[in-house]
C-alpha cells in the first residue's frame, strides 16, 4: 500500500484526495480482514441523507452549517459539533474543509480545527482572520470501521 500525500493546513481537500483516502482505508481492511457490511452515508444542510454500498470500510459525510449571514469577529472562534450517523468502533479519521457559502472576504478566512474525535461525533472551532459578514458552513468526512 502507498503513502499518501500530507496535504498542507488550510489546503482544500478535493474528490480525487478523498478517493485516495478512502481507497488506502480499504486496502487496509483487506490486510486486516473483516465481513462487515459498509455503507456510505452523506448528509446535506438539510439533514436528509442517503446510503451506498462501498467496499470494506464506511465514510459518513456531512455539510454542516456554521455561521450564517453573521457578523465575525476577528480571531474569535466558534465551536461547531458535528455527530455521525454512523458509529464507528474506534475513532475515525476526520478531515473538514470550511465552505464560504456567502462569497464574502471574512468567509475566505475562515480556518476550521479538529479539537475532539469520538466514536460518533466531532468537534470543532472555527476562526476568521477578517472580521464582517460571513455565512459558511463545514465539510466534514469521516472515514473508519462500522460497528
Amino acid at each position: 500500500m502507498g503513502k499518501l500525500i500530507v496535504p498542507q493546513r488550510g489546503q482544500p481537500l478535493d474528490v480525487s484526495y478523498m478517493y485516495d483516502i478512502v481507497q488506502a482505508l480499504n486496502e487496509l481492511q483487506d490486510q486486516v480482514g473483516s465481513s462487515i457490511q459498509d455503507v456510505l452515508v452523506v448528509v446535506d444542510e438539510t439533514n436528509k441523507s442517503r446510503s451506498t454500498k462501498m467496499n470494506r470500510s464506511a465514510a459518513f459525510g456531512v455539510t454542516a452549517p456554521v455561521i450564517t449571514a453573521t457578523s465575525v469577529e476577528l480571531n474569535k472562534t466558534y465551536p461547531v459539533t458535528v455527530s455521525f450517523e454512523v458509529k464507528f468502533n474506534s475513532k475515525p479519521i476526520v478531515v473538514a474543509t470550511p465552505n464560504n457559502i456567502g462569497g464574502t472576504e471574512p468567509g475566505k478566512s475562515a480556518n476550521v480545527v479538529i479539537t475532539k474525535i469520538t466514536n460518533n461525533s466531532a468537534e470543532f472551532l472555527v476562526s476568521f482572520t477578517t472580521a464582517g459578514l460571513a455565512t459558511v458552513s463545514l465539510n466534514v468526512l469521516a472515514m473508519g470501521i462500522p460497528i
